[in-house]
């Protein structure tokens, strides 16, 4: 830690990021993931669907929650990956996210070249390669780095692939880098958390909470804890929201729990 006590990440968000909301909303992600509490990472992730709805009205961009329903609930890519489909979860993904100029390359690419990284990827993860299944996704297509296949491989298999947010690498006390050695970096920390919450927790839900605290914070929104339920205050108001199982914020694909082999470190240029 610098000596004013607050991680790397957070001095950034606080000083350098270029938009307020990540700045702001910084330092709820890293005291997130600083806690071993499954109860205050569950409130978070509760709150998951609010703050989509919060970040679309923000943002005016009122596709975001159908996108996020999609990819979450609709999206399997061993069934129905194809360059369609890969625009639209990239189009998700700089919705949710920090806009970039990726759509026109991502829209370049074939169904054959999109089908054909498929297949070497979902190789690799039903090997438990995941360095390599994400390597392998972006190296086959245009505009596609280490983030953008890391979207599509959380809605295949989201114990071994969370999505590569910006919120969660620097909650983890990363550097924001998009390259594969900050990846395999970003899948460890939030799999050994998510092993260490126990229960149905994976590595996707725990990155979804930090992003959902992050926002939340971002936004100015509080949420509060009570017994049975977690309120998002907005203006001196307040809007209770169920409280769910971890499992059940998320995914409709069941989350896996295998072991992981160990990432390699090699560098990407794309998203």
């Amino acid at each position: 830690l610098p000596s004013s006590g607050r991680c790397r990440s957070c001095v950034y968000f606080l000083t350098r990021a270029p938009d307020l909301g990540m700045r702001t909303g910084a330092p709820a992600a890293c005291a997130l993931f600083s806690s071993s509490d499954a109860s205050t990472f569950s409130m978070h992730l509760s709150q998951y669907d609010t703050m989509i709805r919060a970040l679309a009205k923000h943002k005016k961009k009122p596709k975001l929650p159908s996108l996020d329903r999609w990819w979450r609930s609709e999206l399997n890519p061993s069934r129905n990956l194809n360059s369609v489909a890969l625009v639209k979860c990239v189009e998700f993904k700089l919705t949710r996210g920090p806009m970039r100029p990726l759509l026109n390359l991502v829209r370049s690419n074939s169904d054959q070249a999109v089908a054909a990284a498929w297949s070497a990827a979902s190789d690799a993860a039903s090997a438990g390669q995941v360095h390599q299944a994400v390597e392998v996704f972006a190296a086959g297509l245009s505009g596609v780095g280490p983030a953008t296949a890391s979207f599509v491989l959380a809605a295949h298999a989201p114990a071994l692939f969370p999505a590569m947010s910006d919120e969660a690498i620097l909650g983890t006390g990363l550097e924001r880098k998009y390259d594969l050695a900050t990846y395999k970096k970003l899948a460890d920390m939030l799999t050994a958390k998510a092993e260490q919450l126990g229960g149905e927790w994976t590595a996707e839900l725990v990155g979804r909470a930090m992003w959902a605290a992050a926002t939340a914070s971002g936004l100015g929104l509080s949420v509060e804890k009570t017994a049975a339920t977690s309120t998002v205050a907005v203006e001196g108001g307040s809007v209770p929201s169920k409280k769910r199982r971890p499992g059940s914020a998320s995914n409709v694909h069941a989350p896996e729990r295998k072991s992981r082999r160990g990432l390699g470190n090699v560098n990407e240029v794309h998203l």
